[in-house]
């Protein structure tokens, strides 16, 4: 299996493992499904800068527009039950505004029928004050009280037999209050008149509801059209609806929040079951992982919540309203029916990927970035892209945000691996020392010693050896090395000393980098090999770390049946 089919297949098994974890913490998840994104969607900490209040270093159109872009990705109208669809066909606000639009109202006004209706259950709950309890309400509410004690006693009994079944005492005790329970139930229903006093409620809530109701729709409405006509992209003419999120302090590197899980051998196996069974069987196939067995993989994860200040999901679900025409906005049948049969309402960002391969046979074929890494989404790009197409296209990201390791990571030396640039071969030109615009590096450990790199004629080593300012040896580093007259570059990660070698180098030219390192600045320095070189390089740390992240996923919530009006009234 090539290196793209590996690392989607990883993002597999990993979403399952979400799966269940959002599931074990969501009991009551009738509603709520989640969606897998195959296609790869890379973000880092600083894409957030949006909701750092504090922030000067940065352009206010950039935090714009990294808002605008992140809006995008979480205004998507959900119509897959099973994957994230980047290239939605419809957005949130779009179809939020058309519900709007199309809809009728619950007559705001009370007919003579309602008033009177809502005069006769006023005087029912309440004396003519129209405040005070009426002693019938008071009667209600004191046997529905003893009815509710009695309850929560028998529960909290019932969790203490959980424990011991046999505690003749408790179960004892518990027939008492089983007997008491129906006693103040029956005492409730006819002392209580609890079904009257109930409807005399629901007369009274319904009347009042529809009338704060049908205020509070035509207010959103108003705030709605107001803000959609004055929001829109800096430099563009696309039209938005912020969405913020929480944690509000994700972009900070030191936040602690990630959490992280370890997934040993036979849940892998487990995962990837479930995950064959999940994902489509033209996905699945895709993604077939035949050739490739995990011993352990580690990640970091967190579920984020969307924020939308202008979306008011109770306000639709309301049975106050119904549309002008036969269309529906949502169909508990069918999830592409409707105009928003679901939305979602959280994201799953995992980060620090480490995937141990089972195999431990050195893979020395080389990478081809532009044929062997995933075709990604860059997270920015979704900006410049809509504003020129209005369409979001692909950009194949060069890096992978998966380290695979062989099983014995800590024995292992470092795998030199040659890397083709894709640049290269498509534009004929060479990529510069700073590549983290252009090329960002595969991150790959596997067992096994150093490979002799190809047949050309080899001469000289090269011994490279890392620190920090206060002489702290860099570990586990990827450093890149370019030989300039053909563009190929080599790619090793330092070892417990900070040190990598090259073997066999020829004479000529050479560049030496480091790019996208969490917490140290990008390097390049040139030498020029024409002898067995030793040499030591002093790496700054950057004074703004920061981390990738990929999207998983997202947590969604689908709509009953909408509309849903009640039914004898009018609708205008």
């Amino acid at each position: 299996m090539d290196l793209i089919e590996n690392i989607m297949f990883l993002n597999a098994i990993i979403f399952e493992k979400l799966k269940s974890v959002f599931n074990q913490l969501n009991k009551e998840s009738g509603r709520y499904f989640l969606t897998f994104s195959p296609i790869t969607t890379s973000f880092n900490n600083q894409d957030f800068n949006f909701l750092d209040n504090t922030d000067t270093n940065h352009q206010i159109s950039d935090k714009y527009e990294n808002q605008m872009a992140f809006a995008h990705l979480a205004n998507a109208i959900v119509k897959n039950q099973k994957i994230y669809e980047l290239n939605a066909e419809s957005f949130l606000q779009e179809n939020y505004k058309k519900i709007f639009d199309q809809a009728k109202l619950i007559e705001g006004s009370l007919s003579e029928n309602d008033k009177q209706k809502y005069r006769n259950a006023k005087a029912v709950l309440y004396q003519e004050d129209g405040e005070t309890k009426s002693i019938k309400f008071e009667n209600y509410s004191k046997f529905k009280a003893k009815y509710e004690s009695l309850t929560k006693d028998l529960l909290i009994l019932n969790d203490n037999l959980m424990a011991n079944p046999n505690d003749t005492e408790s179960l004892s005790k518990k027939a008492e209050l089983e007997f008491l329970q129906n006693k103040a139930f029956n005492d409730w229903i006819v002392d209580g008149d609890k079904d009257g006093i109930e409807n005399a409620i629901k007369i009274v809530s319904n009347i009042s509801e529809r009338s704060v109701f049908v205020s509070q729709w035509n207010q959103e409405y108003l705030k709605l059209r107001a803000d959609l006509s004055k929001v829109s992209t800096i430099g563009s003419n696309i039209e938005f609806l912020p969405v913020t999120c929480l944690p509000n302090d994700i972009y900070k590197y030191e936040y602690a929040g990630w959490k992280k899980v370890v997934l040993e051998e036979n849940e892998i196996s487990n995962l990837e079951l479930s995950a064959k069974s999940s994902l489509s069987e033209s996905l699945y196939n895709v993604y077939n992982s035949t050739n490739v067995a995990y011993s352990k993989i580690e990640f970091e994860y967190i579920f984020v919540t969307l924020l939308r200040n202008w979306f008011k999901p109770n306000l639709i679900n309301s049975r106050f309203w119904n549309l002008t025409d036969p269309q529906v906005v949502s169909d508990e049948n069918d999830i592409n029916k409707g105009l928003l049969p679901a939305y979602i309402e959280k994201f799953v960002f995992v980060r620090r990927i480490n995937a141990y391969n089972k195999s431990t046979s050195a893979q020395d074929s080389p990478i081809v970035t532009e044929e062997k890494i995933p075709q990604t989404y860059i997270f920015k790009n979704l900006v410049r892209n809509r504003k020129k197409m209005d369409v979001v296209q692909p950009q194949v990201l060069r890096i992978s945000k998966v380290k695979l390791m062989s099983q014995n990571k800590l024995i292992a030396k470092p795998l030199i691996r040659k890397v083709e640039l894709a640049e290269t071969s498509r534009t004929g030109t060479q990529v510069k020392p700073n590549l983290h615009q252009t090329l960002i590096p595969t991150k790959i450990l596997l067992q096994g010693g150093i490979i002799n790199l190809g047949q050309q004629k080899t001469k000289f080593n090269l011994t490279l050896t890392f620190k920090d300012v206060v002489g702290n040896l860099l570990v586990d580093i990827n450093i890149l090395l370019k030989k300039n007259e053909s563009g190929v570059i080599y790619s090793t990660e330092t070892d417990n000393n900070g040190k990598v070698v090259f073997n066999d180098l020829d004479k000529g030219s050479y560049t030496i980098s480091i790019q996208r390192e969490e917490l140290y600045n990008d390097f390049a320095s040139d030498i020029n090999v024409d002898a067995d070189i030793t040499k030591s390089f002093t790496i700054e740390k950057r004074s703004n770390p920061f981390f990738d992240m990929i999207l998983m996923g997202a947590v969604n919530y689908r709509f009953p049946n909408l509309p849903n009006p009640l039914e004898d009234y009018t609708y205008s």
